[in-house]
């Protein structure tokens, strides 16, 4: 197996000095092609940071990451990203909203066309192609979210807690 993921002493601060936080690390860690890696711990240990490094979207204060064999030293377009919260745009509908990641990767949509079909075919949202994020339910949006993150048949899809439940208040 050849590693996808290969992370070498990787530490993140924020700030610097007395106000100076240190959000991760120091971390090494290999991920194997076709491994499914989970990593758990409290809010704020820094997993969604290291989400960002490996992505290319927050560069190390320390250490090197690479993706299949390259230093990530800039926002990678081979990686597929679910975050926390939907990235639905309010004014595009689910099939649009998922058309958007093609666009910004410079990727003609048309060609996507039966791609985006299956993909929501898959997560049970056949039917809903043309409705607006406000017309779904939190788990419909974090669905299509998700088709979002795979429409570009990425290597690497990283999820940041895509099982999230929303917090409800009562009274």
């Amino acid at each position: 197996m050849t590693t996808a993921v290969d992370i070498r002493g990787v530490t993140k601060t924020f700030g610097s000095g007395a106000a100076a936080v240190h959000a991760f690390g120091p971390a090494d860690l290999a991920i194997e092609n076709g491994e499914f890696v989970s990593l758990l711990g409290p809010s704020g240990c820094g997993k969604s940071t290291l989400m960002l490094m490996i992505a290319g979207l927050l560069p190390p204060s320390e250490g090197e990451i690479c993706v299949n064999q390259d230093k990530v030293t800039r926002p990678r377009t081979d990686i597929g990203i679910m975050f926390q919260d939907n990235t639905l745009v309010p004014w595009r509908h689910v099939e649009g909203n998922i058309a958007l990641q093609l666009e910004l990767r410079g990727l003609d949509p048309g060609v996507y066309r039966s791609k985006i079909a299956d993909l929501l075919k898959s997560v049970r949202l056949e039917g809903f192609e043309r409705r607006m994020p406000y017309e779904l339910s939190g788990g419909m949006q974090q669905r299509a979210t998700f088709c979002q993150a795979l429409v570009h048949e990425p290597q690497t899809v990283l999820l940041d807690e895509p099982l999230r439940s929303e917090e409800r208040r009562v009274g």
